[in-house]
């Protein structure tokens, strides 16, 4: 979410060789919704809420695979501590041994048959980020680094993490190497995407929302009301980001920005937030909160889809 998401927000292209027939989709958000005053990990398919869990938990994250459909988030245990958790159609597997101390899987992304799980586990009190793949653990960042995972990326057999604390800079995990790149365009760093050579980070400097391109930034606000980019998706030629802005009267105001112009969803009315964006057939989806209530937008169409919870990523896949 964002990323956080990353997570997931980059590029994911759909495919239907018949031109004739009408596309259509199924939409897939990953959070939270409150149940009998607790915290819930739900999977929302077409506006229909699937609990992932029974007790105190919450998903962060939702990738499609073909037909499989994955979900990074974490349940409380009986210890009251939180395990991270993957789950693949909806059957849970643990990513840590269940110990004393807390874990929580935050972003998932697939590539080819490989699956990728960023997170963190606290060892020995101090919270380390982590990232997994099929199910192992791939790499532990060092002490004083960050902490937790904002989103991924995957570019081959390299990794692209964002997270926390958020650093102007990236980090690029490869089989032999693991480098910090900074990107001093930023004052910190929120979202990831790789497209081809080109390697997108989103955040904020100087109250600016704004994302960088390679060394290239793209300002979305003026400076004069804090703002924010917190994800990125690429859809063609066309730059879809997402975030929000103060405005009026202090609220944060969702908004998302396409190649630099912005529509904004809400009117300032509440403290808002929007924390991803993906595009399907010339359609652009953002999740996000409204006051309490977690909300999908549609095209600027707004679908409430809980009360009381958080709308964290959304993806778009075609229907079988």
């Amino acid at each position: 979410m964002i990323c956080l998401a990353l997570m997931s927000s980059c590029s994911k292209d759909g495919d239907d060789d018949n031109p004739f027939k009408e596309k259509q989709a199924d939409v897939y958000v990953a959070g939270s919704q409150t149940i009998a005053g607790k915290d819930v990990a739900t999977l929302w398919k077409n506006g229909t809420a699937i609990q992932m869990a029974n007790t105190s938990s919450s998903a962060s994250d939702v990738f499609i695979s073909g037909n499989d459909v994955y979900v990074a988030g974490g349940e409380k245990l009986p210890s009251t501590k939180f395990i991270a958790r993957l789950w693949k159609n909806g059957t849970a597997t643990d990513l840590v041994l269940a110990g004393t101390d807390n874990s929580y899987a935050q972003a998932v992304l697939v590539s080819g048959s490989d699956v990728y799980v960023g997170g963190y586990e606290t060892i020995s009190g101090v919270r380390r980020a982590k990232i997994w793949k099929n199910g192992k653990l791939r790499y532990t960042f060092p002490k004083n680094t960050i902490q937790m995972i904002y989103e991924i990326d995957v570019q081959g057999r390299d990794i692209y993490v964002v997270g926390y604390p958020s650093e102007p800079s990236y980090w690029k995990i490869t089989e032999t190497n693991q480098e910090l790149i900074p990107v001093p365009e930023l004052g910190w760093a929120h979202g990831i995407c790789v497209n081809g050579s080109d390697v997108y980070v989103t955040g904020n400097k100087d109250n600016i929302a704004k994302y960088v391109k390679n060394s290239t930034t793209v300002n979305l606000t003026n400076g004069v009301n804090y703002a924010y980019c917190s994800s990125i998706f690429i859809d063609g030629d066309d730059v879809y980001a997402v975030g929000g802005e103060e405005e009026g009267g202090g609220n944060m105001v969702a908004k998302y920005w396409k190649n630099g112009t912005p529509t904004s969803l809400t009117d300032g009315s509440n403290d808002n937030s929007a924390n991803s964006v993906f595009v399907w057939n010339e359609k652009v989806y953002v999740t996000g909160k409204d006051g309490e209530s977690a909300f999908l937008w549609e095209n600027g169409k707004l679908t409430k889809l809980a009360d009381e919870g958080t709308a964290m990523v959304v993806f778009v896949a075609d229907r079988p």
